[in-house]
């Protein structure tokens, strides 16, 4: 399989990469590092994205988020607009809530197992503006005019304001996505909940993730792990009669040392005086000793 990264442009190069093609036959199966809008301008292919098979035809859009796994197969001949850039990229040119809903296209697909294929059909109208705005993206790119950057993350605005017009989450659907990935740290909590494992899992680069998730739950993903591991480990230190080393394994940390400091530092106990003071009145005391 085929790795594409973005560190194959320049640092010279710009965010917004535009190209035109006019293709037959197949693309091989690939990822990249970067996000991909592949919009159909002409003819019909048939598309491969993270496990789901399609067909995309002139007018429709499709989008490959950070991470994606994709290939396509061309019937007959067809022409289409490709432009890849940086997540972050999206900072610069949509508010976080538009970027949100562009995301969603395939975010939360590993964690959710739905299958959304993040397709975006246009009418003939919207077709028209589409290809008008891209054609003159692909000459600004080509031309290279003092501040064709600028111009082009104007132009990009414009493209990703008409795919939010077509996709925009209520409300409700977006909260639900948040509290799926809620319920699955909440389910993992003794396995790899790092940084880069969630952002891949959710086809995000980890970067911009990161910032996401905090601008959601209001705290860093690492302090937010970390309080759900040491929730965890109080109601077990209540609840059951495990060891204090098995409730640490039980809860994902490393070693005891790192359970210790991180417990202490929480509820202000060593997990011995928490336990000591919490057991159940059906049980008795428990002696706290390993």
């Amino acid at each position: 399989m085929r790795v594409f990264s973005s560190k194959l442009y320049s640092s010279k190069d710009p965010n917004i990469h535009v190209f035109f093609y006019s293709k037959t036959g197949s693309e091989p199966l690939h990822t990249h590092d970067f996000i991909e809008i592949m919009y159909i301008n002409s003819g019909e292919v048939e598309e491969y994205v993270n496990g789901k098979s399609f067909v995309a035809k002139k007018g429709d859009l499709v989008f490959m988020n950070y991470n994606s796994l994709h290939s396509f197969n061309a019937r007959g001949r067809c022409t289409y607009y490709n432009i890849c850039f940086y997540p972050e990229t999206l900072e610069k040119v949509v508010s976080p809530d538009n970027a949100f809903s562009l995301l969603s296209l395939s975010a939360f697909n590993e964690i959710s197992k739905k299958k959304t294929e993040g397709v975006v059909s246009f009418s003939p109208s919207e077709q028209r503006e589409l290809q008008h705005i891209l054609g003159k993206m692909v000459e600004e790119q080509a031309k290279r005019l003092p501040r064709f950057e600028l111009v082009n993350e104007s132009y990009m605005n414009i493209v990703i304001t008409m795919i939010v017009r077509e996709i925009s989450l209520p409300e409700e659907e977006e909260k639900n996505a948040w509290n799926e990935l809620a319920d699955f740290i909440g389910d993992n909590l003794d396995g790899d909940l790092s940084l880069e494992m969630l952002a891949k899992r959710c086809f995000y680069n980890p970067s911009y993730f990161s910032r996401l998730f905090k601008s959601k739950f209001k705290v860093p993903l690492v302090e937010y792990v970390s309080n759900k591991r040491i929730e965890k480990a109080m109601q077990l230190l209540s609840e059951t009669e495990l060891s204090v080393a098995a409730i640490s394994s039980a809860c994902g940390f490393s070693n005891k040392s790192v359970f210790y400091r991180t417990f202490a530092k929480v509820t202000g106990k060593t997990p011995n005086e928490y336990r000591s003071k919490n057991v159940l009145k059906n049980i008795g005391l428990i002696d706290g000793d390993e």
